[in-house]
C-alpha cells in the first residue's frame, strides 16, 4: 500500500501539542530478561547479550530517540519528556511521568478557570515490549500496564473535552488493544498499533533513522532535505507485521486506509503488504536477525 508523503500541519495558536516520548525496556523482561555475559558468541535471543552487545543496543536506542525527538517537532510537538529505552524500566516511574505529563499544566488551569483557552493534544509513544495475547506494556520486575489502566490515568486526569490523546504504540501484540478502546468511548482519543493483537513489531537497521518499521514510515513522511521529494512514495513490504489504527472522530470513510489524526500525524492501517520481488534487509524481531521484506521507497 502506498502514501504520498504528508506536509506538515500547523495548528491554531489556540492549539497546543505535548508528547511523552517513553522507550520501555532493551530486553523483553517477560522472556526472562537478559543475561550479559563477559565472553562467548552472541546468540540468536535476548536472554545471552555481552557487554558489547549492550553497549551497542544502548547506542542505537539513543539514536533512535534523537531522530524521533526530531520527528515530533517537525509535526509542531513540544517535547514534554523523551525517555530513550534503558537496561530496565519500571512501571512505577512511567505511571509517574504519565500524570505529570497529564497534569503538566494543571497550575495555570486553576488559575485561568473558564479564561483557560488552549485546547491540548498529548501524544504518548511506547516502544518497549508487549505481552502476547494482550498488548499490554511490559516492565522490569514482570510488570505490566493494561489499556485500562493508561486511560484510567487519561480520566484521573480531567482534562476538558477540548482536549485530545493520541497513542502510538509501537510494540508487539499492540492491535488487542483496539478492542477495549472501542468500548472505553474516550473522546478525541487516536491509537496507532504497530500491528495485529498476533503479530511482532519488526525493526531495521540500515539507514539512520529510527529502525521500527513503523516510526520509519512517519519519520520518512515528514523528511523534508532533498532526498525525499514529492517524487517518492512509501511502500509496505513486510508480510509479517500489519499496522492498524483506531480514531474516536474521524473515520477512513474513502477507504484510504488513513486518517490524520490531532498531533499532526497520519494514522493508517495496512490490511495487505506488497510483494516487491527480491528486495532484501535484514530485520530484526524480538531479537532474533532475519531476513525479509520490509518498508521501501521507491521513485515514481
Amino acid at each position: 500500500m502506498p502514501w504520498k508523503k504528508q506536509k506538515t500541519r500547523s495548528g491554531s495558536s489556540n492549539e497546543r501539542c505535548v508528547a511523552l516520548l517513553l522507550g520501555g525496556s532493551i530486553y523483553d523482561e517477560t522472556a526472562g530478561g537478559a543475561s550479559i555475559v563477559r565472553y562467548g558468541r552472541r546468540r540468536d535471543d535476548e536472554t545471552r547479550r555481552t557487554k558489547k552487545d549492550v553497549v551497542k543496543d544502548n547506542f542505537l536506542w539513543e539514536r533512535d530517540f534523537r531522530a524521533l525527538t526530531s520527528l515530533f517537532e517537525r509535526v509542531g510537538a513540544t517535547i514534554f519528556q523523551s525517555v530513550p529505552t534503558a537496561l530496565h524500566c519500571s512501571k512505577l516511574d512511567t505511571i509517574e511521568r504519565i500524570l505529570s505529563f497529564f497534569t503538566f499544566d494543571d497550575i495555570e488551569r486553576q488559575q485561568k478557570g473558564m479564561a483557560y483557552g488552549k485546547a491540548t493534544t498529548f501524544i504518548i509513544y511506547w516502544c518497549g515490549h508487549g505481552e502476547p495475547n494482550t498488548g499490554n506494556w511490559s516492565f522490569s520486575e514482570d510488570e505490566m500496564m493494561s489499556c485500562t489502566e493508561l486511560i484510567n490515568l487519561w480520566t484521573l486526569a480531567n482534562r476538558g473535552v477540548r482536549d485530545a490523546l493520541t497513542i502510538i504504540s509501537d510494540t508487539c501484540f499492540s492491535g488487542a488493544w483496539i478492542d477495549e478502546l472501542r468500548t472505553q468511548q474516550v473522546p478525541n482519543l487516536a491509537y496507532q498499533a504497530a500491528c495485529h493483537s498476533d503479530e511482532t513489531a519488526w525493526v531495521v537497521d540500515d539507514r539512520n533513522v529510527p529502525r521500527s518499521l513503523l516510526m520509519r514510515k512517519f519519520f520518512l513522511e515528514l523528511l523534508e532535505d532533498a532526498e525525499f521529494t514529492e517524487d517518492h512514495i512509501y511502500t509496505w513490504t513486510c508480510p509479517s507485521q500489519h499496522p492498524i489504527f483506531f480514531c474516536d472522530y474521524a473515520d477512513d470513510d474513502d477507504g484510504k486506509g488513513y486518517v490524520v489524526v490531532k498531533g499532526g500525524l497520519r494514522f493508517f492501517t495496512v490490511d495487505e503488504h506488497t510483494e516487491m520481488g527480491q528486495n532484501y534487509y535484514d530485520a530484526e524481531p524480538n531479537g532474533n536477525v532475519r531476513h525479509g521484506k520490509f518498508l521501501k521507497i521507491d521513485k515514481k
